[in-house]
């Protein structure tokens, strides 16, 4: 509890419902926190690390700042068969290479359920995945069933919960 909410769902739709996200040392961990919906099947995790939301992939979703510079597709687990992507096209659209191997610097827990109503989970990222950092970074998250159907965004809110570094 010694970190503080870096964004919540005030709707109290959708599965996600508080993030925290903390940088000190050699990761990024986020803590998520939901409804008993938040399974983290598949997700597609949007990572904006240069700082800028004009530049990588502009996220119509997210239309008050997005600008991922990297994807994180797959199952949010360790030792998961999804990997991270870097953004490809100068214009802002969908363009990714994906970077073969990489999903095994992802490390999470399983989700945990804390009470009748609510999951959480946590997961970190090596610093060195994401390449040079700018001033802040940026996560946004699709969340989806193990057979890719929607289940909800997070934030709701017009852009990318971000953390100031």
């Amino acid at each position: 509890d010694d970190v503080a909410v870096t964004d919540e769902n005030t709707s109290g739709n959708g599965s996600i419902q508080k993030i925290k996200i903390w940088a000190g040392g050699p990761n990024v961990n986020v803590y998520l926190e939901g409804n008993k919906k938040m399974l983290m099947e598949l997700v597609d995790m949007y990572i904006n690390t240069d700082g800028n939301t004009q530049t990588g992939f502009l996220h119509g979703t997210w239309p008050g700042g997005s600008g991922a510079e990297f994807l994180f597709e797959g199952p949010l687990v360790s030792g998961g068969w999804g990997d991270f992507y870097n953004h490809t096209d100068p214009n802002g659209g969908w363009g990714w290479g994906q970077i073969a191997g990489s999903g095994a610097n992802l490390k999470a827990s399983a989700v945990v359920s804390l009470n009748d109503t609510t999951n959480a989970i946590e997961f970190s990222i090596p610093k060195t995945q994401l390449g040079t950092l700018g001033s802040s970074i940026g996560i946004a998250i699709t969340e989806m069933t193990g057979g890719w159907a929607a289940v909800a965004n997070f934030p709701e809110g017009p852009k990318f919960s971000t953390l100031q570094l």
